[in-house]
């Protein structure tokens, strides 16, 4: 029997989505392209015994768009952001914990094969010092988000499955350059502080170049992730410095490129994931839980913006 899903959503994500569960096979596809036909696929959920469904609407539209399907006990697949405001982020979270309702975050770094061989190499970098994370693009420029919720999403998670502890404090600052009525920073700023590790997250949609990159600072080593590169990971070993009362002494470190799979695209990683939820009831790797959390770290941090970089604590 092939599993049946639903995707909602057909824009340029949506497409890949589409094209790559036409790769995995054994999947009977429902699109839609607007709200009518949204409608209707809700209406006939039961009639056709729908397995699953995937959101790929703008962030804004998610949690309208999610809430029935996660009230009906439907598996679904959200894309980052889970929403774009932490109230309706809480009650798609309460409405999947009431309806025992299996709910995942599209946090495709998550899924990335390069990414899971940083998370194995943490322990060979010493205690973290600092982790700074960036995500710039020129565009897309989106009308119902900042550039902030558009990118950081990505960062947060990530740094959540690395430090795997809950922060205490988010600063934040924003530059309102292209639209200065609307209160949609093209580039951010967040500063967010785990115990006393700090970490720095650069978003903008301003830039020439394309760029997702993330180096964790250790003690001893550290280690460059960069999605955009064909080569993601470069880890510099022994890098130091080594340091006394008094002086810093610089060291030269041992660089390398660690190696990982390259078959599996995150994205197919990622629809295999659901599709495991949704047969085998396997936990994914981006639960709703991890969602909110990210939610949480962006709302505290616009909530920063609008007063000026004001600290605030988790």
């Amino acid at each position: 029997m092939p599993i049946h899903l639903a995707l909602i959503g057909t824009g340029r994500w949506g497409k890949n989505i589409q094209k790559t569960l036409d790769e995995i096979g054994g999947i009977e596809l429902s699109i839609s392209t607007n709200q009518a036909e949204t409608a209707d696929i809700l209406v006939k959920a039961n009639e056709t015994n729908l397995d699953g469904v995937i959101v790929a609407t703008p962030g804004s539209t998610h949690a309208s768009i999610a809430l029935p399907f996660i009230e009906r006990g439907i598996p679904t697949l959200i894309e980052k952001p889970l929403t774009t405001d932490l109230t309706d982020a809480k009650t798609l979270s309460d409405a999947a914990q009431k309806h025992s309702t299996p709910v995942t975050v599209g946090h495709i770094h998550l899924y990335n094969p390069a990414f899971h061989k940083a998370l194995q190499l943490l322990p060979t970098l010493g205690p973290i010092r600092v982790i700074e994370s960036v995500g710039t693009n020129s565009g897309p420029f989106r009308d119902d988000m900042s550039a902030m919720w558009d990118w950081a999403p990505h960062d947060i998670s990530m740094v959540f499955a690395i430090l795997e502890k809950k922060a205490a404090s988010v600063q934040a600052w924003g530059l309102n350059i292209l639209r200065p009525h609307k209160n949609l920073p093209d580039t951010t700023f967040i500063k967010i502080m785990f115990d006393t590790i700090p970490v720095t997250i650069k978003s903008s949609w301003l830039y020439p170049i394309k760029q997702k990159q993330l180096t964790i600072i250790g003690e001893t080593s550290a280690l460059h992730y960069d999605d955009t590169n064909e080569q993601k990971l470069t880890l510099f070993q022994n890098m130091g410095p080594e340091i006394t009362t008094d002086h810093i002494t610089p060291k030269t470190p041992t660089i390398s490129h660690p190696t990982y799979d390259t078959n599996t695209s995150p994205l197919k990683a990622e629809l295999i994931s659901f599709l495991a939820l949704i047969t085998n009831q396997t936990p994914t790797l981006t639960p709703i839980e991890q969602g909110l959390q990210v939610v949480s770290i962006i709302s505290a941090a616009e909530q920063s913006i609008n007063q000026a970089g004001k600290l605030i604590s988790i």
